[in-house]
C-alpha cells in the first residue's frame, strides 16, 4: 500500500475537511476584528502558559487598586465631616466667647478668653451639643 487508488480518496476527503474549515475559521474571523487582544496575552498563549493564571494575576493587581481607591475615597469623606464637625464646634465656641464677653460689657475680657479657651475636661465634653463622637461620625 505505497499509495494508490485507496489513499487517494481518503487524502482528498481530508484536504476538504481542511479547506471547509478553514473557510469557516474565515467567517468568524470577521466577529474577531472588533475584539480587542492584549498582545501581552497572546505572547502568554505563545509561551504555553494558562491564561488564567495571567488573568487571576491581573484581577488581583485590579482588585488591590479599587481597594485602594475606595479607602482614599472613604478616608476623604471622613475627614470632611471631621472638618464640617469641627466648624460647628467652632461657631459655636465663638458665640459662647462672644456672649461672655457682650455680658461682661468689655471689663473682663481677658477673663472671658481665658475662661474659653482652656482645655475642657472629659465631663464638660460629654456635656457639649456636638459631642466627639458626632466631630468623628463616619457615614
Amino acid at each position: 500500500m505505497n499509495g494508490g487508488q485507496e489513499c487517494g480518496k481518503p487524502f482528498v476527503n481530508n484536504i476538504s475537511n481542511y479547506i471547509n474549515e478553514l473557510s469557516l475559521i474565515g467567517d468568524l474571523s470577521a466577529e474577531l476584528d472588533e475584539m480587542a487582544f492584549p498582545i501581552a496575552l497572546c505572547d502568554y498563549i505563545d509561551q504555553g502558559k494558562n491564561p488564567d493564571l495571567q488573568m487571576k494575576q491581573n484581577y488581583m493587581v485590579t482588585q488591590t487598586k479599587n481597594n485602594l481607591q475606595r479607602s482614599r475615597i472613604v478616608n476623604t469623606h471622613s475627614l470632611h465631616q471631621y472638618l464640617e464637625n469641627g466648624q460647628k464646634y467652632f461657631k459655636q465656641w465663638s458665640q459662647e466667647k462672644n456672649k461672655c464677653i457682650n455680658n461682661n460689657n468689655n471689663k473682663n475680657m481677658n477673663e472671658c478668653i481665658n475662661h474659653n479657651t482652656k482645655p475642657k475636661s472629659v465631663k464638660q465634653r460629654a456635656q457639649d451639643p456636638i459631642t466627639h463622637n458626632e466631630r468623628m461620625k463616619i457615614v
